[in-house]
């Protein structure tokens, strides 16, 4: 087990292994810097192309829990796509 894998277990942070494990896509030269949310319930939802370099603290999320509260639902959008090479 590597720090980085460490120091996400400790944050309660899910690894971008498992997160392709459970469905995420990714490219080739992708660099999720630390402290990065991806959202792990719609990760199969989520693609990150080539050559794509997220930065500290970023979260990217293909749901709106916004409106649960107001209408009793939550959104699931259509998924998130970064980078120009997505597949």
């Amino acid at each position: 087990m590597n720090f980085r894998t460490i120091i996400n277990k400790l944050r309660g942070n899910t690894d971008v292994p498992t997160l392709v494990k459970k469905g995420l896509t990714i490219g080739e030269n992708v660099f999720v810097n630390f402290g990065c949310i991806i959202d792990e319930s719609f990760c199969w939802l989520i693609s990150l192309g080539n050559n794509v370099t997220l930065a500290p603290n970023v979260h990217i999320l293909a749901h709106d829990a916004s409106t649960k509260k107001a209408l009793g639902f939550t959104k699931i959008g259509g998924g998130v796509k970064i980078g120009n090479d997505v597949f």
